[in-house]
This record gives structure tokens, C-alpha cells and sequence, in this order.
């Protein structure tokens, strides 16, 4: 069986942190097929993905994994980027709050206050140092990337999602599915939000998620983020907002005016291998299951 990836526009950083950062179907693609069936369903399934998360409500919905002695090779390039799988809004926000904390997989509750919060068990999924540098580039996608026209007063790190929708188990050309997760301050978040929107209108705005849902998180996070007497709001109007707003492990480290870090040694969130290419057309050579020679793929 054949298939063709596309993108919607020309990725020129041909690197791990270019396909996040411009949200490239090709290179994330490429990317899960060097990393294999197995190491992908880890991935999709320790993050807690096709798996009630425990929270405070009734009829939680389950979602849907594949075992992985069904996987082919069809669905790992699916997977790969978000297709041929069934996850609920929470657990997307479980996923990416593992990135916004620090690593650890928590289980949500409802709260009526946030006097003496709740702590729920921890599962540590990523070191500190992988989520790091999985903040700095969801930055990157609002700063340079495809949020980038999101704008705000709150510095928001995110990420955009844009999907064809499913009816009667057949994907349908024209019908999308736009969403967005967005979590700040992203040096050191307290919040995150995520918003979907089911059959954007395309003669409005378009139906990609940076001019539908991200603008919508961006005002979430920023009326939470702003009220009087929360931290954020009151690093917003300090002298110096790094020092509030960074983690004391992170505060000998300095903001520049373009939002990146200077960092130095092993945890510089920068440190993301420049020389893994995300293109199979013009790549080293390398190893791992589910490997083939040219995106016009031949199963």
C-alpha cells in the first residue's frame, strides 16, 4: 500500500526542533519511523494516552491505543502523528502537563480551592532535563513557529494541532478537528488550557489551530494567569520578572529580550541534537525497525 506525507509549507530547519517547532507531518513521520512500533506505543501509552486518568468524575471515557502486536507499519507512520488513535482532551493535558512539571504523571482532581492543594501520586515519565527541553521548544512554536502570530502579554509556550475528523471510521477531506494546548508562564508554568474546535469554519479565519483555538487559550491563560494577587501578575509588574517567574534551580540563569535562555552544560534546554534530520530524502545512514528509503512510501 502506498502513501504520500505532505506538509502545508516548507520545512527549512530540517531538525527535531524545526519539525515541532513548524509542525512538520514529514519529519515527525521520519522521526517515529527511526524510533519503531515498540518505542512509539511506550511513548503514546506511558504518557498516559488511551487510559482513564483517575479523575473526580463518572463515565470517564477510555480512548483508544492499539495493542501493539496489532501495530503495522501503516499505523506507526499514522501514529506518529496523531492519527489511528482515540485520546480524550484530559488526557492530552495529563500528557503535556508531564512536560509543563518537570516529568511527572499526576492524576487530575477537581478542586474548590486551592488552599493546602491536594498532591497526588507521581510517576516520573521524563527527567527534568527532557522536559526542559520540551518547554523550550513549545516556546519556540509561539515565538517562531506556527503560533507564532498568537501574540500575548503572558509568555505562553504551546502547541498546535490540526487533524482531518473521522466519520463512520473513514478520514473526510475538507472536515477538521483544530486544537491547542498552551500552559504559562513557560519557564516555570502554573497553568495550562486546551481548546477544540470541531469543523472551524475555513471562509472565517482558516481552519488551522494558531487562528482558531490558540487565540482562545491565549485569552484563557492570561485572565487566570492576571488576577490580582496571583504570582504571575505580580512578577509582570516587578522589576525584575525572571526572578518570580524562575524556579530557584533556574534562577542564576538570565532572560535576553528574544525569550531564550543562556544556558550553559547538560541541561540547556537548547541542547537538542542540530545534526538528527528530519528528512528521510536526505538523511545518514541509520538503524531501527519500520526503516524506508523515500517519503513516497511503498508498505
Amino acid at each position: 500500500r502506498r502513501r504520500v506525507f505532505t506538509d502545508s509549507h516548507l520545512l527549512r530547519d530540517r531538525t527535531l526542533l524545526g519539525t515541532v517547532v513548524e509542525s512538520s507531518n514529514i519529519g515527525i513521520v521520519d522521526i517515529g519511523m527511526r524510533l519503531g512500533k515498540k518505542r512509539i506505543h511506550q511513548c503514546l501509552t506511558s504518557f498516559g494516552l488511551g487510559r482513564r486518568t483517575g479523575i473526580d468524575l463518572p463515565g470517564e471515557e477510555r480512548g483508544s491505543i492499539k495493542p501493539l502486536s496489532k501495530w503495522s507499519w501503516y499505523t506507526l507512520t499514522s501514529a506518529s502523528f496523531g492519527y489511528e488513535i482515540q485520546v480524550t482532551p484530559l488526557q492530552l493535558i495529563r500528557a503535556y502537563s508531564v512536560i509543563a512539571n518537570g516529568g511527572e504523571l499526576v492524576t487530575p482532581h477537581l478542586k474548590k480551592s486551592f488552599v493546602d492543594p491536594l498532591r497526588s501520586p507521581e510517576t516520573r515519565i521524563i527527567s527534568t532535563q527532557i522536559a526542559s527541553q520540551a518547554r523550550f521548544a513549545m516556546r519556540e512554536v509561539m515565538r517562531v513557529g506556527t503560533g507564532k502570530t498568537v501574540g500575548g502579554t503572558v509568555e505562553m509556550a504551546g502547541k498546535t494541532g490540526t487533524a482531518k475528523m473521522s466519520v463512520e471510521g473513514e478520514y473526510v477531506d475538507g472536515l477538521y478537528t483544530s486544537s491547542f494546548i498552551g500552559f504559562a508562564p513557560w519557564q516555570a508554568p502554573e497553568r495550562i488550557a486546551m481548546v477544540v474546535v470541531e469543523q472551524p469554519d475555513p471562509q472565517m479565519k482558516g481552519y488551522y489551530a494558531s487562528k482558531t483555538a490558540a487565540p482562545a487559550v491565549r485569552d484563557l491563560l492570561e485572565g487566570v494567569l492576571r488576577i490580582d494577587g496571583n504570582r504571575v501578575q505580580q512578577a509582570l509588574a516587578a522589576t525584575d520578572p525572571a526572578s518570580l517567574l524562575v524556579p530557584q534551580r533556574f534562577a542564576r540563569h538570565r532572560f535576553d529580550s528574544t525569550d531564550s535562555l543562556r544556558w550553559e552544560g547538560e541541561d540547556d534546554p537548547r541542547r537538542i541534537d542540530p545534526l538528527v534530520r528530519a528528512d528521510s530524502l536526505d538523511s545518514r545512514e541509520r538503524t531501527g525497525e519500520g526503516e524506508a528509503p523515500a517519503w513516497d512510501h511503498d508498505d
